[in-house]
């Protein structure tokens, strides 16, 4: 009877099941890891991590669908237009091979000095990661994301957000979801 969306631009969807009606129920974010003392101390260890150049985020599965391509693709650009800045990428690839290969990639761009892979994170970690990061990228083409938590999550700690124009994250950019 009723289909059940987070965003309106995936509300076509359902189309095939064909439902007498379509809601739409932004998704949502819990929020009790802002205020963690350790989120306030600004890193895990109580340093300040926001000394230096600014700190890029890619939070995600570091597969190709997910933008980590795009995303390191876009830092070799900044580099060789002489920007200065760090990289911090938080999640899992789907294999050695594939970690491997995006090392290699940042090795052969000279990203290496100023990339950190920080696997997967959860709770208060991944809040510091979001804590401790000035820009928020999710450059996502993934075929079913809807709205991703991860880009909640960065509008949550305040972060600017470079975001794909696909499916849910259109909504955010836009504002309307706001």
């Amino acid at each position: 009877d009723v289909a059940v969306h987070v965003c309106e631009e995936n509300a076509s969807d359902s189309a095939v099941i064909e439902p007498k009606r379509v809601e739409i129920v932004l998704n949502a974010v819990p929020d009790e890891v802002a205020a963690s003392e350790s989120l306030a101390a600004g890193s895990a260890n109580g340093s300040d991590v926001r000394s230096g150049p600014p700190i890029i985020l890619y939070l995600g599965r570091l597969s190709a669908e997910k933008g980590i391509w795009i995303f390191l693709e876009g830092a070799a650009l900044l580099l060789a237009w002489g920007c200065e800045f760090r990289l911090r990428i938080v999640g899992a690839a789907d294999d050695e091979d594939s970690l491997s290969t995006l090392k290699k990639f940042v090795r052969e761009h000279g990203l290496e000095e100023r990339t950190e892979f920080l696997g997967e994170l959860s709770g208060e970690q991944k809040a510091w990661a979001y804590q401790g990061a000035d820009i928020f990228c999710n450059p996502t083409y993934y075929p079913s994301e809807a709205l991703p938590l991860t880009a909640l999550d960065a509008m949550k700690f305040q972060k600017p957000s470079v975001l794909a124009q696909w499916r849910g994250l259109i909504s955010l950019s836009s504002g309307e979801a706001a």
